[in-house]
């Protein structure tokens, strides 16, 4: 899991920084095409995408059985989650994370705008330094063979929450953008050991149902998150919104450490690879 967090995590890489270099020069030519060719080479590339994942095999399912409806197979899914502890408070926790994260995006655009006064390539080279350390994180994290799944998480979290805090005051770019690294180089060691055994605890005929859960309460929060990053940052500014997610995230992460089970949970093998 922490290869394929590599390799997801590359792309986005590529991609920013190629976007950094050629957004400066497009919007120095023309800010009205900046968005168009933007959008149309964005479009162009979810093309592509879905071309090669036509091209994918078919994956044989490790069960037999009639196929269920969507609804009932999200149903099995929080019927199974709510019968294992540690289960329950994992979704719970990457629920959460994923709405006090939800807000990031459009801070990151208006401190871009308005603190450093500049334009959508900053946000790009911003962007650059936090998947760079995604992926020095997921590599590191491949090597670690982390063993103590609920710690990592809750530390690691805490940590990069820790990183964030000179994020919401600082008004030097390369702070802000080693600040940036640093957050997430820290987010693999949290999410990888966590996600691998939630799938190695969930069997294959439930894994599926199990994703969905996660997915549906996904969906439902990160938009009202990213809604409420607006009123956040019209009532109190940058520092108020970071400040917001910094408790967001460490909170809720410290608070899990408090169930057994999940304090105790320990990785099965070397599944982290």
């Amino acid at each position: 899991m922490a290869l394929n967090s590599t390799l997801q995590n590359i792309m986005p890489l590529i991609g920013n920084a190629l976007s950094a270099m050629v957004l400066q020069v497009i919007f120095a030519l023309s800010k009205t095409m900046t968005y168009f060719v933007t959008f149309l080479f964005n479009g162009a590339t979810f093309l592509v995408s879905a071309l090669f994942m036509l091209r994918l095999p078919s994956l044989v399912p490790e069960r037999v059985g009639e196929r269920k409806s969507t609804w009932n197979e999200m149903k099995e899914g929080v019927h199974f989650i709510r019968d294992v502890p540690f289960l329950r408070v994992a979704i719970l926790l990457s629920v959460s994370l994923n709405f006090f994260i939800a807000p990031f995006m459009p801070t990151y655009i208006f401190v871009a705008k308005y603190r450093f006064n500049s334009d959508p390539s900053l946000l790009a080279y911003l962007e650059v330094g936090f998947f760079l350390g995604m992926v020095a994180g997921s590599v590191l994290t491949m090597k670690a063979k982390i063993q103590r799944v609920g710690i990592a998480f809750s530390c690691f979290i805490a940590l990069a929450s820790v990183m964030m805090i000179p994020m919401g005051y600082t008004h030097s770019k390369v702070v802000f953008w080693v600040m940036n690294f640093f957050c997430g180089l820290c987010i693999p060691p949290a999410a990888i050991p966590i996600n691998t055994l939630t799938q190695l605890k969930t069997p294959d005929a439930l894994r599926g149902r199990v994703n969905s859960v996660l997915s549906m309460a996904s969906m439902v929060v990160v938009p009202i998150g990213m809604v409420l990053s607006g009123v956040l940052l019209k009532r109190f500014g940058i520092t108020g919104t970071f400040w917001y997610m910094i408790l967001g995230l460490t909170v809720p992460s410290l608070l899990g450490l408090l169930n057994r089970d999940f304090r105790t949970a320990v990785m099965e093998g070397s599944a982290t690879n």
